[in-house]
């Protein structure tokens, strides 16, 4: 083999190695359920953002869920680009914080937005028949205006039979029948043991059944 010979070999090798060396270096996409066993290495987990905190010094706390399973993710440096209800990937090494398994990254361009939580438009029905899986993230719901009170409303699903208490600062302009869209927080209610939104906006919806 002449020399020219030896450098293409070798170069193809190169190119092998780093190769296999990018693919090693890949985190392991893993699910959520099974994050314990993946302790001091860098992994890639999907789900639901829930109970998103911001914390001092510019960091962020939150919950990721995929159906029943959770895992905390602590962000160390966090800009303000995520929410509650976000779909995302999220690229980290887990550790072990206070007794429990969390994806600690360094800044939240390490999170790969999925999909916003307002492009989803929800009825009421299907708060209704499964509310964990949107509890303590931001949803956008449609309906119909049923009772109103001063701080207070109710959001239905006439084809269900299905109401929503939504809590709003303030109740003008809405009227019962009314149809709307409403944005809010959907969250469960401990001391009443009910489920219920606290409200950011609403606006008219005539499509809404």
């Amino acid at each position: 083999m002449n020399f020219r010979g030896f450098v293409v070999l070798f170069s193809v090798l190169g190119i092998c190695a780093l190769y296999g060396i990018s693919m090693l270096s890949q985190p392991a996409d893993v699910q959520i359920g099974k994050i314990g066993g993946y302790e001091g290495m860098y992994v890639k987990a999907r789900g639901t953002i829930t109970d998103l905190q911001i914390m001092k010094y510019g960091s962020a706390s939150m919950k990721l869920r995929n159906n029943t399973s959770y895992i905390q993710i602590f962000v160390e440096s966090y800009s303000g680009n995520l929410s509650a209800g976000d779909e995302v990937e999220v690229s980290g090494r887990v550790e072990q914080y206070r007794g429990e398994y969390e994806i600690a990254v360094l800044n939240d361009r390490a999170v790969k937005m999925l999909k916003k939580w307002d492009e989803e438009i929800l009825f009421v029905s299907q708060l209704a028949q499964d509310p964990e899986k949107y509890r303590g993230t931001n949803v956008k719901v449609t309906g119909k205006v049923g009772e109103v009170y001063t701080k207070i409303f109710y959001l239905g699903d006439e084809s269900r039979g299905y109401a929503l208490r939504v809590n709003s600062s303030s109740t003008s302009g809405l009227t019962k029948g009314k149809n709307v869209m409403v944005s809010g927080t959907f969250v469960f209610d401990s001391e009443n043991l009910r489920y219920q939104l606290d409200i950011q906006s609403f606006e008219d919806a005539n499509y809404a059944r």
